[in-house]
């Protein structure tokens, strides 16, 4: 059903940056849920100031959700040739193929967890921080997703 080559992809620094950076932001985030559990049990002014930030249940939807997110993207990062392509995958051109949908998959995760961390802080913000935050979204996902298709459909040309 599948005849393109199994290619192992070895990331570039770039990929490893983006990596390392959505792991210590998934950390993050996890020390603001348990930061703001605390808060609600302990006389501690930092950590009150937790519990009034972030929303509990909020807090601990985009924690889970994050990263079951992250852990299902980093694994769906393993087997590139099983994504959808927009172009023809060949044996020329599959190297180049892969390593660019490993690195959109690679941003967009970088990406998801930032706007979970953006998202969990915005609390009670008016109607033009999220028209702003709106947009940021927007232009944080799709300008890099357009650029790395734009490469896409020029390899092999």
């Amino acid at each position: 059903m599948n005849d393109r080559p199994e290619i192992k992809i070895v990331p570039k620094t770039i990929d490893k940056v983006l990596a390392y950076a959505g792991w210590i932001m998934l950390g993050f985030i996890w020390l603001f849920l348990v930061l703001n559990y605390l808060g609600k049990y302990f006389d501690n002014e930092i950590l009150q100031l937790f519990y009034v930030m972030f929303s509990s249940r909020s807090l601990l939807v985009l924690t889970l959700t994050g990263t079951v997110f992250f852990i299902g993207m980093t694994m769906l990062m393993k087997f590139p040739w099983s994504f959808n392509y927009p172009v023809k995958v060949t044996d020329e051109n599959a190297g180049k193929q892969y390593i660019l949908a490993v690195r959109l998959i690679s941003y967009l995760r970088f990406a998801m967890i930032f706007l979970f961390i953006v998202i969990s802080g915005n609390t009670g913000g008016d109607a033009m921080t999220t028209i702003y935050l709106i947009i940021f979204t927007f232009a944080l996902i799709f300008i890099p997703m357009m650029v790395l298709l734009g490469k896409m459909f020029g390899v092999g040309k």
